[in-house]
């Protein structure tokens, strides 16, 4: 039996710019194909990355029983093209994902070549399903019965049951360091966000996963251990949400090999976390950098969003992290309920006043709030009739019913009713903000051209 595993080129395309880095290589999906071959050898799994392949390539590679496809909303349309194709040439097609996990019904009823989809966690989902368990034994499956879609129930991974993976069973994975050896490669040692399970999740957060799980450190650095020697990989990004999580980063810490004492990490964080104690743990975990969820500093709009945080301490977070080398990589949204051009200006002030503050800021995803399936923000809009009509009107049905929701229209709406400024403007203003990194780099490059022509002096 042949599996094959296909990540589609994202397409992120639109007026509304969204800013959203796409992690790859697609480690899920190898993680998967390490769960299946570990229990089946038999069965020989193949990944296809539309993000290293080209798609005439990919389409006339398909040639599996199963194939599983990784739908996002950035890359759906393509994986649905992908998967029909797979399906006429006689393959069980079967979708997960983010963009599946929450839209699973919508994508049975409106794509008969779909046969299952499976929401959440799918490493051992797979294996059953290809291996011909009843549907009533496969978790967090999603599947036909007739003229009914039926669910069969829901089961999270013990991440310590999981396999370590490495690349070999994705195609051309050689091209992953053909460019930039200085990115960090993604690992997924946490899962869940601990701020979710304490305060509930932020509104534009589609997070299906429930409360947190956390890897043995042991097993992280096996992982990290095999990537090392497999590929000379020294720099890791953990995607988990939040990675201070009560003493995991001294754990990770006192567990560390000394043979990988040189490994380098960047982490996700949010405001009001770090402080004196935690920062040396990452310091000596070598954190190169943290991506800090900072989004807004309008109190009013962060209440609604339920992402509270005292924007006095996030300045001491900053100096802290400059005064210890740890470079940090600012997340900014703009649009969400609330938005006025006062706050919006004053979002675009803050962030200018803290780059030109501090050099150690590298790095600023800057973005309009994306009302993403699975969010508070989604439903909140899914029941408000106006923008149902609306939506109906261009396209002729409801969001409600889209396997793929046209979230350029419903950004638009949710701006028209729920904020008081035109999406033009914010447009203008998320680019002016982009321009603050690129404008202190055109500074700090004219200084040196001045310095080595010796007519500039720096105090």
């Amino acid at each position: 039996m042949k599996i094959q595993l296909i990540h589609a080129k994202h397409e992120l395309a639109g007026e509304i710019p969204k800013g959203f880095p796409q992690p790859k290589p697609p480690i899920g999906l190898e993680i998967i194909a390490k769960v299946i071959e570990s229990s089946r050898k038999d069965v020989r799994v193949e990944i296809l990355d539309g993000e290293i392949i080209s798609e005439d390539r990919l389409l006339k590679m398909i040639d599996a029983d199963y194939v599983g496809l990784s739908s996002w909303f950035s890359n759906h349309r393509c994986a649905l093209k992908i998967g029909k194709i797979a399906k006429e040439k006689g393959a069980t097609v079967v979708f997960g994902g983010p963009n599946a996990t929450h839209l699973a019904k919508n994508i049975l009823r409106n794509n008969s070549f779909v046969d299952y989809v499976i929401a959440g966690d799918g490493e051992y989902a797979l294996l059953k399903l290809i291996s011909g368990y009843k549907m009533n034994e496969v978790e967090n499956l999603f599947y036909r019965d007739g003229s009914k879609i039926k669910f069969t129930f829901g089961r999270r991974v013990d991440l310590n049951s999981l396999p370590p993976f490495d690349l070999e069973h994705t195609v051309c994975n050689e091209k992953y360091f053909e460019k930039d050896r200085g990115s960090p490669f993604p690992i997924s040692s946490i899962r869940g966000c601990i701020k979710a399970v304490r305060q509930g999740r932020c509104s534009f957060c589609s997070l299906h996963m429930k409360g947190l799980r956390l890897m043995n450190p042991k097993r992280v650095w096996k992982q990290i251990k095999l990537l090392k020697e497999n590929y000379d990989i020294d720099y890791f990004f953990e995607t988990g949400d939040c990675f201070i999580v009560g003493n995991y980063p001294q754990k990770l810490l006192a567990n560390r090999p000394e043979d990988l004492k040189n490994i380098y990490f960047r982490i996700f964080e949010r405001p009001n976390t770090i402080n004196e104690q935690n920062i040396k743990v990452l310091k000596k975990l070598n954190v190169r950098e943290v991506f800090i969820g900072v989004e807004h500093v309008d109190k009013s709009i962060l209440k609604r969003a339920n992402k509270l945080y005292d924007v006095n301490i996030f300045r001491k977070e900053l100096n802290l992290l400059e005064k210890y080398g740890i470079n940090a990589v600012i997340s900014i949204v703009f649009g969400l309920p609330g938005e006025s051009v006062a706050t919006a200006e004053s979002n675009y002030r803050f962030v200018k006043e803290i780059v030109e503050q501090h050099n150690n800021i590298s790095g600023l995803g800057v973005s309009i709030a994306l009302p993403l399936a699975g969010s508070t923000l989604y439903y909140q809009l899914m029941s408000d009739t106006r923008i149902l009509e609306e939506y109906k009107l261009v396209h002729g049905r409801s969001p409600a019913d889209e396997d793929l929701p046209d979230y350029n229209l419903l950004t638009q709406l949710m701006i028209k009713y729920y904020c008081d400024i035109s999406i033009e403007c914010l447009i203008e203003i998320v680019r002016e903000t982009k321009m603050i990194m690129e404008d202190r780099a055109a500074s700090l490059g004219n200084i040196l051209d001045q310095l080595e022509k010796g007519v500039c002096h720096v105090p």
